[in-house]
């Protein structure tokens, strides 16, 4: 126990964790230090995040292109109009994937003048619509249930 106490205050920094009052106030010191930690994300953070993220989308574009074309096409089960849906999908779901990642890149940038904790949201809203939108068309145009296609709205807000 005093091992996890002595854990959470490094983590806290100088939060002082004894007292009568350490509930009330450790709630409020633990989210403000969690949010200067958060606000305080280096511009590299961002550029490399979205060079990954930009970097896995050209490779999904070039599995799509190559691969998955071909798979779909050979698929006797599906119809010739499925499946040029579904390429369709994929390639919507490369694309946008691609403009989040050039959009962090571009948050990266904007941080290292001025960073601010709205851009940390920013930041972490097209992580969140990466993960939502493009995931749900790519698990869509790998032969995921089509209801996926519903929560994709979602992810573009």
């Amino acid at each position: 126990m005093v091992a996890e106490r002595n854990n959470f205050r490094h983590y806290l920094g100088s939060a002082d964790l004894s007292g009568s009052k350490a509930c009330g106030s450790l709630t409020t010191r633990a989210s403000r230090a969690l949010r200067e930690r958060t606000s305080e994300l280096k511009p590299s953070f961002w550029i490399a995040l979205g060079a990954l993220l930009a970097g896995l989308s050209v490779a999904a574009g070039a599995v799509g292109a190559h691969g998955l074309k071909t798979r779909l096409q050979s698929d006797t089960a599906m119809s010739p109009q499925e499946a040029a849906w579904r390429l369709e999908i994929f390639e919507k779901a490369v694309r946008y994937q691609m403009y989040h990642a050039l959009a962090l890149v571009l948050v990266g940038l904007i941080v290292a003048s001025k960073p601010t904790s709205c851009l940390t949201i920013a930041g972490a809203s097209f992580v969140v619509g990466i993960a939502l939108f493009s995931g749900c068309l790519y698990a869509v145009a790998l032969g995921g249930p089509r209801k996926l296609v519903h929560v994709v709205p979602f992810g573009g807000v």
